[in-house]
């Protein structure tokens, strides 16, 4: 136990008592500070004055010119701060799809022939019920603006029509779920990505100078890389709470600085209050998660590691296994864009795919509490079945400076370290 607290502690504190480690850390506060900050600067200087145009299509079915209707909808728009672009056809308001129709369509009919009964109603191709109440709002003042051109009319509500084959999710709505799949796979994917870095190249070092001959024969090869594991998981996680700190404080000091561009924080924060017991769920199993999954994953890196002769070796056998974690990390971030939950809850069941799936499943609702706890007791067992299979590996490998290839050099590992007469690693 004394030897593994030794090799671990030295292990972290030759990484966090240098230069580098200070220079670096500056280094990426300050770029975390600018990314953090530059969306609400820039944000603050686009003009707010800026007006949307729309293009209406309007179907005028009464007795009142064109010219008073195109100057009584223009100047609607025009309070509203809105541009239109009007022209005038046929709209069937029976067609469920609208296809002609631009971003807006008018109707105005009277009933009975007189415009003293002129209805309206709004053609409208978004399944969105806040626009749909926003825009019958600002067209239920046409009937007075038409009856300032000399028009007598009574007061009737406005009516929606929308594309009956439209459905709705707003843009916040899909604009959180990205951001929450962000927040829960970004961290994870950071910790594999620099930890096997990290690790594979300090086992290969030593290795390649020879200094790992002096270290095994004082300690069991077991406890040599067991401790570098948790060395190196414990300066990657050191390294993301600062960043994740220093990115937090970015985003305080952006809407102190720029408050009229965090409209959406109201929103967000609004979707966090609602999903607060599943946000919770899903960092109690990312943090389980993680755990059992830096295991395994650094545990398959430090067999790399073990099978390798130089770093540029290791960079050769790692990358499929650093692919891998990327397309991990993009099929979670585009699933939650275009709702391919259907997909994420089939990889929640496979080892190292449910390390960023499963957590951000369950906080965003789309898997159960009983489908989390089976994934994460298969992802267990596959990760202790990978221990057991790399120790007795890892034993002869990296002790081993065979020059062959990498797949012949890995047969030979296996064979050497299974055969009969092999010492099991301890």
């Amino acid at each position: 136990m004394k030897k593994f607290k030794f090799l671990f502690l030295h292990g972290l504190k030759k990484r966090i008592k240098t230069k580098a480690f200070l220079l670096s850390n500056i280094f990426i506060g300050i770029v975390m500070l600018i990314i953090t900050i530059l969306p609400g600067f820039i944000s603050s200087l686009i003009s707010d004055d800026e007006q949307d145009n729309f293009e209406i299509l309007v179907y005028n079915a009464t007795i009142i010119p064109d010219t008073d209707i195109n100057t009584a909808i223009l100047s609607i728009m025009a309070n509203n701060s809105y541009d239109a672009t009007i022209s005038y056809g046929y709209i069937d308001s029976s067609d469920p799809d609208f296809e002609n129709v631009g971003d807006l369509g008018v109707i105005l009919r009277a009933i009975g022939g007189t415009v003293n009964t002129l209805t309206v109603e709004l053609v409208i191709n978004s399944a969105d019920p806040a626009i749909h109440t926003k825009y019958a709002s600002i067209f239920g003042a046409l009937r007075l603006y038409v009856a300032v051109a000399g028009y007598q009319l009574v007061n009737t509500p406005v009516t929606v029509i929308s594309n009956s084959n439209l459905t709705y999710e707003s843009e916040d709505e899909v604009g959180f779920d990205m951001l929450l799949s962000l927040a829960f796979c970004l961290p994870v994917f950071m910790l594999v990505i620099m930890g096997v870095s990290l690790l594979g190249t300090e086992i290969v070092d030593e290795k390649s100078t020879k200094a790992i001959e002096t270290i095994i024969s004082s300690v069991k090869p077991s406890t040599h890389y067991y401790s570098k594991i948790l060395s190196v998981s414990c300066f990657v996680l050191i390294e993301t709470i600062i960043m994740l700190v220093i990115g937090a404080f970015g985003s305080l000091i952006s809407g102190l600085l720029f408050p009229s561009t965090g409209a959406g924080g109201d929103v967000v924060g609004s979707f966090l209050q609602a999903s607060v017991p599943h946000i919770l769920l899903g960092i109690l199993f990312l943090v389980l998660f993680t755990a059992v999954g830096v295991l395994g994953e650094f545990t398959i890196a430090s067999l790399f590691a073990s099978m390798s002769n130089s770093n540029e070796d290791y960079q050769h056998v790692i990358a499929p296994f650093m692919v891998a974690n990327l397309l991990i990390f993009y099929v979670v971030i585009f699933g939650s864009m275009f709702d391919l939950y259907g997909t994420l809850k089939f990889l929640v069941y496979i080892p190292f795919l449910s390390m960023m799936t499963v957590p951000f499943g369950l906080a965003s609702g789309v898997l159960t509490i009983l489908e989390s706890f089976i994934s994460l007791l298969i992802f267990i067992v596959a990760v202790y079945g990978i221990n057991r299979f790399v120790g007795p590996i890892y034993r002869i490998a990296i002790l081993t400076f065979d020059e062959s290839k990498t797949s012949k050099r890995f047969l030979f590992y296996i064979k050497k370290a299974f055969h009969k007469d092999s010492k099991k690693i301890k």
